[in-house]
């Protein structure tokens, strides 16, 4: 079972809206992983996590890895090369379509966006195509919109997986999703 958050404010963590989600101590970070034909292994594009400046606002972990892919194109194949990314986070993307986000595009629809259609360079004008894998360690605020948010993503093509958690036993729950 997922740890609760630091803070619920006096009630249950089902209840929390997502402004006092993200300052109860809970807030979404992760790692991400390229592959590709001139990095076979593997490279890590490092650690993301939400973040908030004057340049890019308020942005989730998600958003913070797509800026980071977009920044590191001389790691990237062009089309037709397919480069495949590996994002693990610690909570399941959000979603504006299942009502688990405040922002207007949630980093599900995000995802699925940025997957479905090439990327091109505004620089080199070079195109590139991505698959992404994400494995959640947990489901966003354990919503049945973060389990329907998964299932849209799997729809629209990105692998989705989530940890397996153990009881105090070391005996595996079963999946959340």
């Amino acid at each position: 079972m997922p740890r609760a958050p630091k803070y619920t404010f006096g009630r249950a963590k089902s209840d929390l809206s997502n402004q006092q989600w993200m300052r109860s101590g809970m807030s979404t970070h992760g790692s991400a992983y390229l592959i590709n034909s001139a990095n076979e292994d593997g490279v890590s594009l490092g650690i993301m996590k939400n973040n908030k400046s004057k340049r890019h606002g308020c942005e989730h972990a998600e958003d913070v890895f797509i800026r980071t892919v977009k920044d590191k194109v001389g790691l990237l194949r062009t089309s037709p090369a397919v480069n495949t990314l590996i994002l693990s986070v610690s909570k399941s993307p959000c979603s504006s379509t299942y009502g688990t986000s405040n922002k207007k595009v949630g980093c599900a629809e995000e995802l699925i966006k940025f997957q479905n259609n090439p990327y091109i360079c505004p620089i080199t004008g070079n195109e590139y195509i991505f698959r992404i894998i994400v494995i959640s360690r947990s489901l966003y605020k354990q919503s049945m919109g973060s389990r329907h948010a998964l299932r849209m993503m799997v729809r629209n093509g990105i692998q989705v997986t989530t940890d397996v958690h153990r009881k105090k036993d070391g005996s595996p729950m079963a999946k959340e999703f």
